[in-house]
């Protein structure tokens, strides 16, 4: 079967390397897969195809937020994608996130209406049934009618205009008459059958996954511990995510840090910083983003806890990497997260309750290898990336077979 797909990214953030296990394991099952991605490195192989360049890209995102009307742009890489769907002709198209400024997903929706292609939209976050954002918080206008959005100046940002009511009818007129069904973590799965746009759609709820045959998985870290100077006695806590992102919380972890300070046997990592460290708490250790997804993994098995402070998630993929790695989790009772793993695999509070976080981090213990095994097995049979493949391949199959039936 021929297989087409298309994210923002390819093996490069946390859809990236979603896409790029998917497409790994239909290629291992023998099918010809091309994918399609807006930004990133440029591959040599030809069925892996870049759709925008930087420049395009940047008008795209400059356009988006004078005029409101992202996901509107880009009639280069728009006409670059059609035609290798066009060329391609795949039995069935799986769309992973179609904002990021490197596609109008209206005029892509349109033609693969007219070609009358099964489409499956993986959402990894809500965009797929709002107006104009890519998660609603406590929003709850979805449901019915977007209207003066609250969230206009979170992404995908608008300076000047709230386009969410036009934008949501522009969703509903690229929905109408297609062969397409939704797939989505628990939690976004049930936002989205609460959703207008979606009524009459099939939406499905799957659990998403990471590699935990050749990355995520425990690993021996004290050639890490060393090089970053952390001491043997000395308790771990971790963070994954970019600062000074606001959705991502970062704010909130280095207040934990800060209210640590008088504990010198906990020390905090956040990976994926990229602002001034100017000022941060002695016991805070902040490291750019790691591209290596091996040495990710070894920061993920030195921590023994990991820390979310996210304030909108669907499922965060960092936490499932943690658990992968045998790393318990702890964050704010707030959107997806809890939705990672129960007790006592995750601890969850109050939103913005950096105090109660502060309590767990120190009746947290160091890791020892019953708790590392005991966590790595729960996230074996919950998040297995085969697993998930093997749903998503039976999934498509099944919309290919309907149409071949029509």
């Amino acid at each position: 079967m021929k297989y087409l797909l298309i994210n923002t990214f390819y093996n490069f953030e946390s859809t990236g390397k979603l896409m790029h296990n998917f497409r790994k394991y239909l290629l291992e099952q023998g099918h010809e897969v091309k994918m399609l991605y807006g930004h990133g490195r440029k591959q040599s192989d030809p069925n892996l195809v870049r759709l925008s360049d930087d420049l395009e890209g940047k008008v795209h995102n400059l356009l988006g937020r004078i005029s409101g009307m992202n996901g509107c742009f880009s009639a280069l890489a728009t006409n670059r994608a059609v035609s290798e769907i066009t060329s391609f002709a795949p039995d069935v198209v799986v769309l992973g996130n179609l904002h990021g400024h490197y596609i109008n997903l209206y005029d892509l929706y349109d033609h693969l209406r007219k070609m009358k292609l099964p489409v499956i939209q993986i959402m990894w976050d809500e965009y797929s049934f709002t107006g104009a954002c890519a998660f609603t918080y406590d929003c709850e206008k979805y449901k019915d009618v977007c209207f003066a959005c609250p969230h206009q100046k979170d992404y995908p940002i608008s300076w000047f205009f709230d386009t969410s009511r036009t934008l949501q009818k522009k969703k509903a007129e690229a929905y109408r008459d297609q062969n397409l069904c939704f797939v989505g973590v628990p939690y976004t799965a049930g936002k989205a059958r609460q959703s207008s746009l979606l009524r009459g759609f099939d939406v499905f709820a799957l659990d998403e996954a990471v590699d935990q045959k050749t990355i995520f998985y425990p690993r021996k870290a004290d050639q890490l511990r060393q090089e970053l100077g952390i001491r043997e006695d000395q308790k771990v806590i971790l963070n994954v995510c970019p600062y000074p992102s606001i959705r991502k919380g970062g704010k909130y972890y280095i207040e934990l840090a800060e209210k640590c300070l008088d504990h010198n046997d906990v020390v905090f990592v956040h990976v994926g910083f990229s602002a001034d460290p100017l000022g941060v708490p002695s016991n805070f250790y902040p490291l750019r983003y790691e591209y290596d997804q091996n040495r990710l993994a070894m920061f993920y098995s030195m921590a023994d806890l990991f820390v979310c402070t996210s304030l909108a998630e669907t499922e965060p993929n960092t936490c499932i990497e943690a658990l992968s790695c045998g790393t318990r989790i702890a964050g704010f009772d707030i959107s997806g997260v809890p939705s990672c793993a129960p007790a006592p695999f995750g601890t969850y509070v109050k939103p913005f309750d950096t105090d109660a976080l502060k309590e767990i981090v120190l009746h947290t213990p160091k890791k020892d290898e019953d708790s590392v095994q005991k966590t790595r097995a729960y996230a074996r049979s919950r998040f297995d990336a085969d697993e998930y493949n093997r749903k998503m391949m039976e999934l498509a199959g099944k919309r290919a077979a309907g149409k071949a039936a029509q």
